[in-house]
């Protein structure tokens, strides 16, 4: 009995352990980095939800809308005024907790990863430094991973309960996925196809129940397949205002599906995840490997295959690292056959993959004397220090830093010089942040640059050279340099920018509001 209190209390311990480190890895100086372009437009969408109580659901871009209404409780708790007073943090910090409370996920596992295989995913997830990088980070992903485990891991608890509230709960959770990402049609049907196969497997052991899901009516299925559809389409239509989203949710796989056939730029070679997982290194930049989860997650699968348990909980154990991590290994193969490829997409795949790491963990310490257990606790703890030292690097000194890679196409720290100067340009003219400025851009993609002129009340935004060009102050890339040259007179071209690798603006400023900006300006002013 006393031992079991300590085991008890020794893996309260590690779970109270692992909420911290997730905690004190995800919440400091969140607006330290410069905004990613994708993050800036999540920023604007988020922005019209807020503004005007709306949101329409873009089936070609932008994701699901989970995201922005998990962002509204931050601002309002910050107070605020308008999106021109917002601040990095505010959008990031619902990601952050949302990949804290991820770690808490695990608990749902409990019963078949025991208290300490529970913990101990937890623990590694917490640590993961490519889930505590986009923790940190105003995209979808990190919902997608909370929503995908915790869904998972109520349809295994309805596994082992039959009760009917876990399915409900795990359809609803599906339903969030959905409504966060479009990708979750990937995780859904690699589940769907990881419950056949583990049917197959257990009819061909043929040492337990024939079939891994409990007989349920026709009401409870069909319940749970309306319910998912119902939550995603509830989300996405903005409480059943735009019935339209209904047709979009199916529509959207279209212009995905285009992408994903390789017409972008994104395009990457099949081992890109297999890489991130095990051992990566940018030319001129340290190397990274979660091998700590992912080798512990596969051996964990190859015990689950070949073991024969001998008690209920050990075929439990084995069945849930079995389902897991064949889900996460289809989820593996489905995004490198896939020529599109982005490194966030790496979260979700290492969320899963805890879980049969923690059955490895489980199995292990299980069948350990309790004076060897000591082995596997400071192996487990060595690995998690390993990886917070990554997830420290990554997201501190690395954090914009392209020799990282999680660092994608980011945007420069050169950003924020051209926006000090645009508002001292404004500070120094009568109009003030009332300024007319044109962007004028070669498409559409002139982002992030919306986020960080999002103090000045009149831009507007240009594909192409207009007609007119003129106004105090243009911001345009380079490649329209010659055309504005010719049209831009009583224009001072005062310098380049660097936006993201590869790409540079130029701010244009007519020679009154430069006259009237230097005439302010004091001598040593920094841009």
């Amino acid at each position: 009995m006393a031992s079991r209190a300590l085991a008890a209390a020794g893996s309260a311990a590690l779970l109270a352990l692992a909420l911290a480190l997730a905690l004190a890895l995800r919440l400091p100086h969140l607006g330290a980095r410069p905004m990613h372009a994708d993050e800036s437009v999540h920023t604007v969408k988020f922005a019209e939800l807020w503004t005007t109580g709306r949101y329409t659901y873009d089936p070609n871009e932008f994701h699901g809308p989970t995201l922005y209404y998990a962002t509204l409780p931050s601002v309002l708790a910050a107070r605020r005024a308008d999106f021109a007073g917002t601040r990095e943090r505010d959008f990031r910090l619902p990601v952050a907790l949302a990949g804290s409370l991820l770690v808490l996920a695990y608990l749902l596992f409990a019963p078949g990863l025991g208290r300490s295989g529970a913990a101990a995913a937890a623990l590694l997830a917490a640590a993961s430094p490519s889930m505590v990088y986009y923790s940190r980070y105003y995209i979808q992903e990190t919902f997608l991973a909370l929503f995908t485990v915790v869904a998972v891991g109520c349809g295994w608890r309805w596994l082992q309960t039959r009760r009917t509230g876990w399915l409900m709960a795990a359809a609803v959770f599906a339903g969030l996925m959905q409504a966060s990402k479009e990708t979750a049609v990937v995780a859904v049907a690699a589940a769907g196809a990881s419950l056949a196969l583990e049917a197959g497997f257990r009819r061909l052991r043929r040492d337990g129940p024939p079939s891994p899901w409990p007989p349920a009516s026709w009401r409870v299925w069909l319940g749970a397949l309306l319910l998912g559809p119902l939550t995603a389409v509830g989300l996405l239509s903005c409480g059943f205002r735009n019935p339209q989203a209904a047709v979009d949710i199916v529509r959207t796989y279209l212009p995905w599906l285009q992408r994903a056939g390789g017409a972008t730029e994104h395009i990457h070679p099949w081992w890109t995840y297999l890489s991130l997982l095990f051992w990566v290194r940018k030319p001129e930049g340290p190397a990274f490997t979660e091998a700590a989860i992912a080798g512990t997650a596969l051996l964990g699968l190859l015990w689950a295959f070949a073991a024969r348990p001998a008690t209920p909980k050990a075929a439990d154990r084995a069945s849930l690292a079995r389902l897991t991590g064949v889900q996460a290994l289809l989820m593996l193969s489905a995004y490198s056959v896939i020529p599109y490829k982005t490194p966030w997409c790496v979260v979700s795949l290492v969320a899963l993959l805890c879980v049969p790491a923690g059955a490895a963990f489980s199995a292990l310490w299980d069948r350990l004397p309790a004076p060897a257990r000591v082995v596997p606790l400071l192996a487990l703890l060595a690995a998690v220090a390993n990886l917070t030292a990554q997830a420290m690097h990554a997201s501190g000194p690395l954090a914009a830093d392209p020799r990282s890679p999680y660092v994608y196409a980011h945007t420069e720290a050169d950003i924020l010089r051209l926006q000090r100067r645009v508002l001292k340009i404004a500070d120094a003219n009568a109009a003030g942040h009332a300024m007319v400025v044109k962007v004028i851009w070669t498409d559409h993609y002139y982002w992030p640059l919306p986020w960080y002129l999002r103090g000045m009340a009149n831009v507007a935004y240009y594909d192409a050279v207009p007609a007119s060009p003129d106004a105090p102050v243009v911001i345009s890339h380079n490649d329209h340099d010659e055309a504005l040259t010719a049209k831009l007179k009583d224009h001072l071209m005062t310098g380049f920018y660097k936006v993201r690798p590869g790409v540079f603006a130029q701010l244009w400023v007519r020679m009154d509001a430069w006259q009237r900006f230097l005439e302010r300006r004091k001598p040593g002013d920094e841009e």
